[in-house]
């Protein structure tokens, strides 16, 4: 495990870079927190307090260090891909991420099972598997390894969605009635009401801003890709996640 001193020491070395991924304003930055030679440590500690507070890193893992290492990892990873891209290309895939990020946030939060032993760890496992997958799509797509659908095809897997989703509402509808089941574990949840249904639909609205703001992106970056492509392959993996959540009502289990 790392001592007090170099987990200080890796927070301060990697300040800037999550301060600049997090675009908190420099009018924030006030004299109590510039490092000085002076009270090295302390400073360093408050600084380690200040990055949590300001990048929504969330110390998860017991080491506290590890998902803030991981963070930074694909940061750095996601500016060696974008390099030599556009601003234009930047700028529309800076707005992808946030819709991405912001997509996975209330998958991990609102749609996955919290009533294990560790639900923080089991929501920090299902925001990171995301994340890294998205990195890990970019990089594909680079190598020119892109979704091939037509028109039909979205139209076809557009309707599945429509009936996956309404099937779920449905069924997790029936099970509250019939007090068959419950829906999610609230525990990692600020407020109750935001869980089970509701949770799939603010789920379902963050996915749309996601899937609107990847297709915006793509126009720019692979632009001799259609847009209905884009949309089938990302409207499969949303109809895969909704059929999971079926599969936790079948078995009684909440989500």
């Amino acid at each position: 495990m790392m001592d007090i001193s170099a987990y200080a020491s890796f927070f301060h070395d990697e300040l800037l870079i999550s301060m600049e991924s997090a675009e908190i304003p420099q009018d924030e930055l006030h004299e109590p927190i510039i490092l000085t030679k002076q009270n090295s440590l302390m400073k360093k500690l408050f600084l380690t307090l200040f990055l949590v507070l300001n990048t929504s890193i969330v110390l998860a893992d017991p080491n506290g260090a590890k998902p803030c290492i991981e963070n930074h990892d694909r940061e750095m990873n996601l500016k060696k891909v974008t390099a030599h891209w556009t601003p234009i290309q930047k700028n529309a895939f800076t707005t992808l991420k946030q819709a991405a990020y912001n997509y996975f946030d209330q998958r991990a939060r609102l749609e996955c099972d919290h009533s294990g032993m560790d639900p923080m760890s089991d929501e920090y496992q299902e925001q990171t598997t995301l994340r890294n997958n998205f990195i890990k799509n970019i990089k594909h797509f680079e190598q020119g390894h892109y979704p091939v659908f037509s028109s039909v095809d979205f139209k076809k897997s557009d309707a599945a969605l429509n009936q996956a989703y309404n099937d779920f509402m449905n069924e997790a509808s029936a099970a509250l009635d019939s007090g068959d089941g419950y829906y999610f574990d609230c525990i990692s949840c600020d407020n109750q009401n935001a869980c089970g249904i509701p949770g799939v639909k603010t789920t379902e609205k963050a996915w749309l801003n996601y899937r609107d703001a990847w297709v915006t992106f793509a126009a720019v970056r692979y632009p001799n890709v259609s847009a209905d492509s884009w949309k089938t392959w990302l409207t499969q993996e949303r109809i895969a996640q909704l059929y999971s959540l079926h599969s936790h009502i079948s078995a009684g289990e909440g989500v």
